[in-house]
């Protein structure tokens, strides 16, 4: 009983302490009248590159499979909830939060399976490199495997690499 009132007490402090001066970011609601601005987009894909490759990869995959296109980081792969310090958390959320995968393969239950970034032109310049190298270490540290495209390669010998991959 005294070992829990202790935990008690000490999460107690902790939040009076350390939890207190942090606090999330809010959501915000939207001002009237600017729900006007919104509207669909032509399609999910950034270029033809992209949706060449999700039709070959959709031909090539069981349908024991599902392929999710830009899905965010943050759905697929979040940060520890037992990091002590809630900055360091918030600040290593924010790595994940506002980047997304090209492809996501999953399980038909939704269990992800594999990433998958198609890498064109775009992904030549310094600051991309750091932010492939970014979601390379994140998918790492994960354990989930991650697979990199280049638009130059052969689609469909891609397709069959990640769907061989897949079968075990």
């Amino acid at each position: 009983m005294s070992l829990m009132i202790f935990f008690v007490l000490m999460a107690v402090i902790w939040f009076l302490f350390a939890g207190a001066n942090f606090k999330p970011p809010q959501s915000t609601r939207l001002p009237a009248g600017e729900d006007q601005y919104f509207e669909v987009a032509e399609s999910l894909f950034v270029n033809k590159a992209e949706r060449a490759f999700f039709i070959i990869l959709s031909q090539n995959l069981s349908p024991d499979f599902l392929i999710m296109s830009k899905t965010r980081l943050e759905d697929i792969i979040g940060v520890r909830w037992d990091l002590a310090d809630p900055k360091l958390r918030w600040s290593l959320r924010g790595r994940v939060k506002s980047r997304h995968v090209d492809f996501l393969i999953c399980k038909r239950d939704g269990t992800p399976l594999m990433g998958i970034e198609l890498d064109g032109t775009s992904h030549q310049d310094a600051a991309a490199a750091s932010g492939d190298d970014l979601k390379d270490r994140i998918f790492g540290a994960a354990g989930l495997p991650f697979m990199r495209v280049s638009t130059g390669d052969n689609f469909d010998r891609a397709a069959q690499d990640i769907a061989d991959s897949l079968r075990g």
